[in-house]
């Protein structure tokens, strides 16, 4: 899979890269819950900002078929269908879900962009949890909503993409996005507790 031109999913990295540096945190004695709260809101725009290079670049994490005649009259065109005209696969967006195994409802005039409404919840999650940062609990609690900002936007964007389910009506990453949520939900109840009002100021919860 590393030489093969698929890539990795953000979920892989995702996990790995916070296994990884727990580990090495926990080598240098620095707190990792900190460091979490500290890249929390940055994780989510900085997840925005690649799907934009995503449809860019049109490299198939589009979403299912969209006909325009279903459009709600204030949106743009682009917003609601899009075709891809030189996306990086070479191929019809239309025909690439059928190849998935979905299905395009007739009159079908391209695909839903599905990385640009990524973009969009990727920005406002992150406003939410930047003016979260100075919250009063302790270590862990933003990173704790982090997970479930993150697991609720997938979870739910994940209806209106390609990607084949693999349970009743989820996909892969569904599945993922909901043990990651309840995580996040029991990450919320073990911090959700003030610190002590004497640390509060010597211990920052992010390095904005």
């Amino acid at each position: 899979m590393l030489f093969s031109s698929s890539g990795l999913t953000f979920y892989g990295g995702l996990i790995c890269a916070t296994l990884g540096m727990a580990y090495y945190l926990r080598r240098k004695g620095q707190p990792f819950f900190q460091w979490a709260d500290a890249a929390a809101p940055g994780l989510l725009l900085a997840y925005g900002i690649g799907r934009i290079g995503c449809y860019l670049a049109g490299d198939g994490d589009w979403g299912t078929c969209s006909r325009l005649e279903d459009k709600p009259a204030f949106l743009p065109d682009w917003l609601w269908s899009e075709t891809f005209p030189n996306n990086y696969l070479g191929v019809d967006p239309t025909q690439f879900v059928v190849d998935r195994g979905g299905t395009c409802v007739e009159g079908a005039d391209g695909v839903y962009p599905t990385m640009l409404y990524e973009f969009a919840m990727g920005v406002v999650l992150f406003a939410v949890l930047w003016a979260l940062r100075t919250h009063p609990f302790k270590a862990g609690w933003l990173f704790s909503l982090y997970l479930v900002f993150n697991a609720v936007e997938r979870f739910l964007i994940e209806f209106i993409r390609i990607n084949p389910v693999n349970a009743g009506i989820f996909s892969q990453s569904q599945l993922i996005a909901m043990a990651l949520c309840v995580l996040g939900v029991i990450g919320l109840f073990v911090f959700t507790r003030r610190r002590d009002p004497a640390t509060l100021d010597a211990t920052p919860v992010t390095t904005g």
